[in-house]
C-alpha cells in the first residue's frame, strides 16, 4: 500500500460483520470510519475523501438508495470518482448481477461468505498503486 493507514469506511447495516470487518482493518493498521446510510456514506466521501469504501447492498436510512447505487453516485462526482469500492454482501448474487455492480462503479465484489482474509487482499490490491 502506497498511503500509511489509509482511511477506510465500512458501510453495513449488520453490526456483527461492521464490527468485524473494523477489527480486523484496525489490527492492520487502517483508519476505519463505520456508517450504515447511504446519504451520509456520499456527504463523508465528498467531505472526506477516504481511500477505499466496503459497502453491502442493504443501507439503512430513507434515501433508497443501495450499495450500488452509491457506488454509481461516487463514480459520477468529480470529487469523488477515484475512490475505491468494494460491495461485500450477503445476498446470493448471480454472475450477471455482480457484472452489473462493478458497471454502476464498483471495483470488486464479494460476498460476505468470502473470508475476512479475502476481503483484505482485495483492499490490498485495489490500494496498490
Amino acid at each position: 500500500m502506497s498511503k500509511k493507514n489509509p482511511l477506510i469506511l465500512v458501510a453495513d447495516t449488520d453490526g456483527h460483520y461492521r464490527n468485524e470487518k473494523e477489527r480486523m482493518l484496525r489490527a492492520r493498521g487502517f483508519q476505519v470510519v463505520l456508517m450504515d446510510e447511504a446519504s451520509e456514506i456520499l456527504e463523508f466521501a465528498e467531505q472526506h475523501h477516504p481511500d477505499l469504501i466496503i459497502t453491502t447492498l442493504l443501507l439503512s436510512g430513507n434515501s433508497g438508495l443501495n450499495g450500488g447505487d452509491v457506488c454509481a453516485a461516487l463514480r459520477r462526482g468529480d470529487a469523488t470518482r477515484d475512490i475505491r469500492l468494494v460491495i461485500h454482501t450477503g445476498a446470493d448474487l448471480r454472475p450477471e448481477d455482480m457484472q452489473y455492480f462493478i458497471a454502476q462503479g464498483a471495483d470488486g465484489v464479494l460476498p460476505k461468505s468470502e473470508s475476512l482474509d479475502g476481503l483484505y487482499s482485495v483492499i490490498c490490491e485495489l490500494l496498490r498503486t
